[in-house]
């Protein structure tokens, strides 16, 4: 089964996307190129951004919330990596809102925020504590999963854009 992909430049501006991201969010590509992404600039506090907003950590991986042009909100999982021509970001969506839109982690944060939210939970924390740490615990497996035999900078071994939608201006 075709991944849900969404290619930018090496300046983090949308160029095309995958037939299967383009169906599972149900857009055509050139809407899908006015998306904007939400960003968590503090405490329940957020502002929407350009795609551009979820490389700038990358190669890493998180949560955010798309928002289109007409208002829909789509909360969706993003896999952030290097790819030849810029970047590649796996999108999935969510079956619940996005705990931290915007927020992508490399490996090593990953890894220290599930740690942490496991001691968190074991000194007593409340019970959301458990749901941060199975999605921290996922969201690792997923990172290191893929960026398993890639390249140093999380460089993607051999993108797939031959499946990608041909970008209209």
């Amino acid at each position: 089964m075709e991944e849900a992909n969404v290619f930018l430049d090496r300046h983090g501006r949308y160029v095309t996307a995958t037939a299967a991201a383009l169906q599972m969010l149900e857009v055509a590509d050139q809407e899908l190129s006015s998306f904007r992404v939400a960003r968590t600039q503090g405490p329940r506090q957020q502002r929407l951004a350009d795609w551009g907003v979820l490389v700038e950590r990358g190669p890493g991986i998180g949560e955010s919330l798309l928002v289109s042009s007409a208002g829909r909100r789509l909360a969706v999982t993003v896999l952030v990596t290097h790819i030849a021509t810029g970047w590649q970001i796996t999108i999935q969506p969510l079956d619940r809102p996005a705990e931290e839109p915007g927020v992508v982690r490399r490996s090593p944060e990953v890894l220290a925020a599930w740690r942490g939210a496991e001691r968190r939970l074991a000194d007593g924390g409340e019970p959301d504590r458990a749901r941060d740490v199975e999605r921290l615990r996922r969201q690792y497996g997923q990172l290191t999963a893929h960026l398993a035999g890639d390249g140093e900078d999380g460089e993607a071994t051999s993108p797939n854009l031959a499946n990608a939608a041909p970008a209209k201006t």
